[in-house]
């Protein structure tokens, strides 16, 4: 296989692998929350009613695949959406699916 083509399946796979990971209704429920608003675990967990086990495994799917960022506050670790593909990507599917509430666009989008 050619280099170009080597790339070509990279770039299917990490595509594969991020399609992975937010193919979960939770994982989908935390992206958009993490989208507009910074969350430590314990919000996670309160806001969707969930069991804390059960948002820490989410999270950690999020993060290993690059979909969220984690920042430590002190004791806490606060997680969020930072990248503008990622948010594009959000708001394209509540666009497509004609959920309300968007991602808020920044200006380096």
């Amino acid at each position: 296989m050619t280099n170009k083509g080597m790339d070509a399946e990279n770039n299917y796979q990490q595509m594969a692998e991020v399609l992975r990971a937010m193919a979960h209704p939770v994982r989908l429920q935390m992206l958009f929350g993490l989208c507009n608003q910074e969350c430590n675990v314990n919000q996670v967990w309160q806001r969707l009613n969930i069991s804390q086990p059960l948002a820490s495994q989410h999270l950690i799917k999020l993060r290993k695949t690059g979909l969220i960022t984690a920042t430590r506050k002190g004791k806490q670790i606060c997680y969020q959406v930072k990248d503008a593909k990622v948010k594009k990507l959000l708001r394209q599917m509540r666009a497509l699916f004609g959920v309300a509430d968007p991602c808020k666009v920044t200006k380096e989008e």
